[in-house]
């Protein structure tokens, strides 16, 4: 039993801690790091990102628009001439102009690098 207790202990307090970030994180910014993370997943594809950002990108803040691009570009490279034709891709375009005023430089790098792939 008290060989255990460590490790119980551990754990309980790595839950409680992501317990009190949840509540700490205003409710839109939990939502903004849950497509962040369905974005960058192992299991995430060009069509599973960009159809994450045709249903909410509408709400996205600049960094998941910078990510939305850059996972696009990353993942999909094979096919980019296929892409161009694709009217979520337009619409990310789209969405990636009206964000240059609220990107950090790192949105900015991921943007550029994107569209330069």
């Amino acid at each position: 039993f008290f060989l255990g207790l460590p490790i119980y202990i551990s754990h309980l307090s790595s839950l409680l801690s992501r317990a009190l970030l949840y509540l700490i994180v205003e409710p839109g910014s939990a939502q903004q790091i849950a497509w962040s993370k369905q974005m960058t997943s192992q299991d995430a594809t060009v069509n599973s990102v960009l159809s994450l950002f045709a249903a909410h990108g509408q709400r996205f803040e600049a960094r998941n628009v910078a990510t939305t691009a850059h996972r696009v570009a990353k993942i999909g490279r094979k096919r980019s001439h296929r892409l161009k034709q694709d009217n979520r891709v337009k619409a990310l375009v789209t969405a990636c102009l009206n964000s240059l005023n609220d990107f950090e430089a790192q949105h900015l790098a991921n943007v550029a690098w994107a569209y330069a792939t």
